[in-house]
């Protein structure tokens, strides 16, 4: 059984609309983890119907979003991160940081002065 049906597709009110053009990302599904790195697993819903699973993470004192992503082992032995989808350019990268990671920050009742 496929993970999404268009069926179950729900808006912020519960209801079984489709998603309109124009309107506003929003944030479903916010599981808080706290390994390593990893803070939790969200789901984000675009105005496009676009629903995508997310990763907020923290290091360093940054904070990001991530796609999820699969291991592999690098050429020198040791253990990398291939994530199945990434935007490019970078500045493209940095509108949707920019957007989603206030989003993620409030899911988690975080704020960016919360950073470690």
């Amino acid at each position: 059984m496929p993970p999404f049906k268009t069926d179950s597709l729900k808006t912020q009110a519960g209801s079984s609309q489709l998603p309109q053009p124009g309107r506003q990302p929003w944030i479903s599904d916010a599981r808080l983890i706290r390994k390593n790195a990893l803070i939790g697993s969200f789901t984000l819903h675009l105005a496009s119907g676009l629903v995508i699973r997310c990763l907020l993470m923290e290091s360093h004192g940054k904070r990001w979003i991530n796609f999820p992503s699969e291991p592999y082992q690098r050429s020198d032995g040791t253990k990398g991160w291939l994530p199945f989808a990434r935007f490019e350019p970078r500045e493209v990268s940095a509108r949707f940081q920019s957007l989603v990671l206030p989003l993620a920050e409030a899911a988690f009742g975080l704020e960016a002065s919360d950073v470690a």
